[in-house]
């Protein structure tokens, strides 16, 4: 189901006189390790490159996941496999605003195996069991990303917020948009995640607002109160025997307290 698009009031313009806080443009050579951890040993699974057309600047990051990366086990045992690139230094906060925008752009060739697949996400981690948890009393020992954005079959763009009171690990979907493929979208993120209703994301893909949600961001009753899990960029799946190697390009990746802080000069 497509979502109604809401138009913005004024467009997206490039102020030359503006600062541009770009966290990553990926001009350089190599992906700067200062200010990424790679989610495994496999360094050659993200690569600054210029094999497409950047979005902006000359180069942008090719990010590659192959069967078995980094296997591990979710949540409802379900194996998965994964190669990311997570922000070394906060940039989102809880109970803070704020603005952040990035490029994304799939190939014609990405694999069209019906398994969840994440291509983007920022996480408040749970606290681990306490020893000698009573009987029938709950906790969350894992939780689902607080924003996450999919890609399903298709090339469809799918994006998620969870909210969990008690457990719950309840999830809203902001929107959902068909992409091209071989074309880049610029995805922009305006949140202030928070445990009660002060809770908010606004999400826009190429200046359109898609999706919006307000209330409770993460886990209330168990959550670690701090966002431990920065920004993801890169390809996290359930393993499945059709899925083959799958690669994501991204350019761009900037983080502003404004709106008006997230303009590209020329």
């Amino acid at each position: 189901m497509r979502l109604p698009f809401v138009s913005l009031l004024a467009p997206m313009v490039c102020v030359a006189a503006s600062p541009v806080p770009v966290v990553e443009d990926f001009e350089n050579a190599t992906v700067a390790r200062a200010l990424w951890a790679p989610s495994g040993p496999q360094t050659e699974r993200a690569v600054v490159t210029e094999e497409v057309p950047a979005f902006h600047g000359a180069r942008s990051l090719r990010v590659t996941v192959r069967p078995g990366d980094n296997r591990m086990v979710g949540r409802q045992g379900n194996a998965t496999e994964r190669f990311e690139l997570t922000l070394q230094q906060p940039q989102v906060k809880l109970g803070e605003e704020v603005w952040y925008a990035f490029a994304l752009r799939v190939p014609a060739d990405f694999p069209e195996a019906n398994t969840r697949t994440v291509i983007h996400q920022f996480k408040e981690n749970v606290r681990p069991v306490p020893a000698n948890l009573p009987l029938g009393v709950k906790h969350c020992e894992k939780g689902s990303p607080m924003f996450a954005l999919y890609l399903k079959p298709g090339r469809t763009l799918e994006a998620l917020v969870t909210s969990s009171l008690d457990c719950d690990h309840t999830r809203h979907r902001l929107a959902e948009r068909t992409l091209a493929a071989d074309r880049w979208y610029e995805v922009m993120v305006h949140t202030k995640p928070a445990h009660d209703a002060g809770g908010m994301i606004e999400l826009f893909l190429d200046g359109e607002l898609i999706g919006r949600y307000r209330g409770v961001m993460g886990y209330v009753c168990h959550g670690l109160g701090y966002i431990d899990t920065q920004p993801r960029f890169g390809i996290y799946r359930d393993a499945h025997p059709d899925a083959g190697s799958a690669t994501l390009f991204y350019d761009a990746i900037r983080f502003a307290p404004t709106r008006e802080g997230l303009r590209l000069a020329k």
